[in-house]
């Protein structure tokens, strides 16, 4: 994974697997890679497509807000709507400058990816309210649908890994594996020291480090309630006989 977490306990936990039950090691880390991998897509934002495009909607309007002149109504509603057919920026600012209302603080500006680009964080967010305006609305709704097809990609950086493994995702996470930054070192046929690695490269994918590691926490305690489980089992097969 190309995030800080540590795994040594899982790994520990495996070990345990192999030596005190004696499973096939190929067998059981192909198993165990699995079912992390089903954990650490499902943890992976967002929960749903539709989740997440309602997200992205969320985001790009806090960075900037189109005008639609017909929600304006009033006095000023025809010099709005003349403003916004010709793009006028200027002339919408000094409107907004003349305001008594919140709207006076919020500022003008032309249609542009890097207003939603430029205030994101790490995790490539917009937390609160840039109070910009853009007076073309149909560029800002062409943006939004791109940036709404991009949904899943994060999630996708599991995929090639998970693939592998034989999991399977719903085409909304799919249609990214052409560019997944993601990729895996399948060691499963190293008879000797059969391992396998995940990596997921995608921005942003380090601010879910904590839902990351939970995940991995999580494995290894079943791991460990599995190893008890089965050995039980194999002491009752064995005082019946």
């Amino acid at each position: 994974m190309n995030v800080d977490v540590d795994y040594s306990k899982l790994n520990a936990k495996i070990g345990r697997y192999l030596d005190e039950l004696g499973i096939e090691a190929k067998d059981v880390i192909a198993t165990q890679s699995r079912l992390l991998l089903k954990a650490l897509v499902k943890i992976t934002p967002p929960g749903t497509n539709a989740e997440g495009r309602k997200a992205v909607f969320s985001d790009v309007a806090r960075s900037m807000s189109p005008v639609y002149p017909e929600n304006f109504t009033g006095p000023h509603a025809e010099r709005i709507r003349e403003l916004v057919q010709k793009k006028d920026d200027i002339g919408f600012q000094a409107f907004l400058s003349r305001q008594t209302n919140k709207w006076k603080n919020w500022t003008v500006k032309p249609f542009s990816p890097q207003l939603h680009h430029a205030p994101q964080n790490s995790r490539g967010r917009v937390t609160k309210s840039q109070r910009v305006f853009v007076l073309d609305a149909k560029s800002w709704e062409k943006y939004v649908k791109r940036e709404q097809a991009h949904v899943g990609r994060q999630k996708a950086g599991w995929w090639p890994a998970y693939l592998a493994l034989g999991g399977t995702l719903p085409s909304w996470i799919t249609r990214h594996s052409e560019g997944a930054r993601g990729f895996l070192i399948n060691g499963l046929d190293n008879k000797s020291f059969p391992s396998f690695t995940m990596v997921n490269q995608t921005k942003g994918i380090g601010g879910v480090r904590r839902l990351i590691q939970s995940a991995v926490r999580i494995r290894a305690e079943s791991v460990e309630k599995d190893i008890k489980y089965r050995l039980a089992q194999l002491a009752k097969k064995t005082n019946a006989t």
